[in-house]
């Protein structure tokens, strides 16, 4: 079962021999990612997804965990935090104000 698994459109599942995977979709302009921690049993896959965040700096206010874009947890400032969808757009938003 260890491997790189493809669909036709842009998905892909890695399965790797330390128990861990690495799922990526691509579409257009759009695109996601996870990572996690893989359990075999009864012939059926488990996928235990390990959600990695960044902190999310900005004077005056409380640091906020954001997931992060990338597979490493980073500190980033206001500024550096790309807003490319409607629902964080929203959240940053709040954080804002």
């Amino acid at each position: 079962m260890i491997g790189e698994y493809r669909a036709y459109y842009g998905h892909s599942l890695e399965l790797k021999d330390d128990a861990t995977f690495r799922y990526e979709s691509r579409f257009d302009l759009a695109s996601s990612w996870a990572v996690g921690q893989t359990k075999v049993s009864n012939r059926m896959v488990y996928l235990n997804l390990k959600n990695v965040y960044d902190t999310l700096t900005m004077e005056g206010k409380s640091d906020v965990l954001i997931l992060s874009s990338d597979e490493k947890s980073n500190r980033i400032k206001i500024d550096e935090f790309v807003i490319d969808k409607s629902a964080a757009a929203d959240k940053a938003d709040e954080l804002i104000e």
